[in-house]
């Protein structure tokens, strides 16, 4: 348990490293037991197989001696052992068991361990780990003379040799597993990178976007299995929150506009709604007190002349008309007040502006019977708009026009397509326009000749045409006659096709 928590800590690459190390350490270690293990079985058994040659050789030659009974010269025979410095001890045994001759550690015939020795083609492996526990080896052999058991022969070996050489295989062996570690190790280095890799380009591009919140980074993908898809899966969620990203982005920069625009508009129409104030209370300042003073006067006048009834009259006259006055100012700035807060609430549809206009004419005939009035109108120009707002609008234009004419030349209405706006001309020739034309349009302010400025006349019509025009998306604009005998007021209005939703 404690192993697997180490295990969790480490980082991936390492983690690899370690899993693939282990597991081929395992692999090698069982490899290089096995092959030991084999190695040492093989070893006991040739070492075993030498034995009993040998025995087989040296009872062979002692058939002679056992015959004719000679210890001398079976022990000469067993000298022949000097030569193999690994051998203990051997002894010839008689048929009956004594101890015939004998060679090695000790000079006394003694009868060696009995065991029956394995067969070569089927070894006993207890045989051989017991062997090598008791650090000697024991082969014991009949010898035969025409078929007639006449003694045998027993041969004790070290295993000091066989020690040395499996030492030294070990330690082949172990070189060999060393050099299989390090390439292995080589190996994993270079492969782990397969899958650690795109995994730790992978965090890094995450610890990129978390950090800078750059969501435009992308991890590059070469994998074509669950990695890639993974890969794909990350650039994928990324893609998704840069568009959601940018979408906000916009929206933000696009609420931001409408706030200043909106901030900007409301600044505008308070200093526009300040200045209106202010006009209007100079204005009627001024003009309810002529308004009082004719009242005063008239009524002094009748006070003084009481019994004059032709003069009271007259007085009286002058004093209805002041109220008259007061009343038609009072009426005509609440009319202009209460028109510029209700046009931008005022709903606004597709209309045919020639056919709104081409009606209207036969209403200004008959109006304005001295006056010629001409209409040239393009057909097929759509708007969006008010028509009765609309239709105020040319009233105002067309009674400023009747105002300042001449009553000779014809007032002259052109409607046409200008790209892609729509143009209201209404032209006429008389009154020459004042030098600063465009503050004609605003509030109670009148260019009219004071000899022919008519007691009605507050200067509300072409601040009206204006708020109507400003109301459609458009604007109008003042140009003077090229004789400078006249004026032009051209209006312009977005206009939209015949397959506008």
């Amino acid at each position: 348990m404690r192993l697997m928590q180490v295990l969790k800590t480490l980082s991936l690459k390492h983690k690899l490293m370690f899993i693939m190390m282990l597991t081929s350490s395992m692999a090698i270690l069982l490899m290089v037991l096995l092959v030991v293990v084999n190695q040492t079985i093989n070893s006991q058994r040739a070492l075993q197989q030498q034995l009993i040659t040998l025995a087989d050789i040296l009872g062979s030659r002692s058939t002679g001696a056992l015959s004719f009974d000679d210890p001398e010269t079976g022990a000469e025979i067993l000298q022949g052992l000097a030569l193999k410095t690994d051998i203990i001890y051997a002894v010839i045994e008689q048929a009956d068991g004594k101890c015939f001759a004998s060679f090695g550690e000790t000079s006394i015939c003694h009868k060696p361990y009995q065991y029956k020795v394995p067969q070569l083609n089927n070894p006993a492996i207890t045989f051989y780990w017991s062997a090598l526990w008791a650090n000697e080896m024991r082969v014991s052999r009949d010898i035969f003379l025409d078929h007639e058991h006449i003694g045998a022969i027993s041969i004790v070996s070290s295993l000091n040799q066989l020690y040395n050489d499996l030492l030294n295989y070990m330690l082949l062996m172990a070189m060999i597993a060393l050099c299989c570690f390090l390439v292995i190790l080589l190996i994993c280095t270079r492969l782990q990178k397969l899958v650690s890799d795109p995994i730790l380009n992978l965090q890094q591009t995450m610890d990129s976007v978390s950090k800078n919140r750059d969501y435009s980074l992308r991890v590059t993908n070469s994998e074509a299995n669950e990695l890639g898809a993974l890969i794909n899966g990350f650039n994928h969620m990324l893609e998704q929150v840069q568009l959601r990203d940018n979408q906000l982005a916009s929206n933000k920069t696009n609420l931001e506009e409408m706030v200043n625009t909106r901030t900007s508009q409301l600044v505008e129409a308070n200093e526009k709604r300040i200045l209106w104030l202010e006009s209007m209370a100079r204005f009627l300042k001024h003009e309810l007190k002529n308004s009082s003073v004719g009242i005063k006067t008239s009524l002094d006048l009748i006070e003084r002349h009481i019994s004059e009834t032709q003069k009271v009259d007259v007085y009286l006259g002058r004093a209805r008309h002041s109220m008259g006055n007061m009343n038609a100012l009072l009426q005509s700035a609440g009319d202009a007040s209460n028109l510029e807060a209700s046009l931008y609430k005022e709903q606004q549809n597709r209309l045919n502006l020639g056919e709104v206009i081409t009606q209207q004419m036969q209403t200004y005939v008959s109006i304005y019977p001295e006056v010629p009035i001409q209409l040239k109108c393009q057909s097929g120009l759509i708007i969006l708009g008010n028509a009765t707002r609309l239709i105020q609008l040319l009233d105002k234009l067309i009674a400023n026009a009747v105002e300042h004419c001449d009553h000779i030349a014809p007032i002259e209405i052109l409607l046409k397509r200008s790209e892609q706006n729509v143009l209201l001309i209404v032209a006429n020739k008389g009154d020459a326009l004042p030098k600063n034309k465009q503050a004609i349009f605003d509030l109670f302010v009148s260019f009219k000749k004071t000899q022919r400025k008519s007691d009605d006349n507050f200067g509300l019509g072409l601040y009206v045409v204006k708020l109507i025009a400003e109301s459609h998306q458009g604007q109008v604009t003042a140009y003077a006659q090229p004789a400078g005998t006249g004026a032009i007021f051209e209006v312009k209005v977005p206009l939209i096709q015949e397959n506008s939703v």
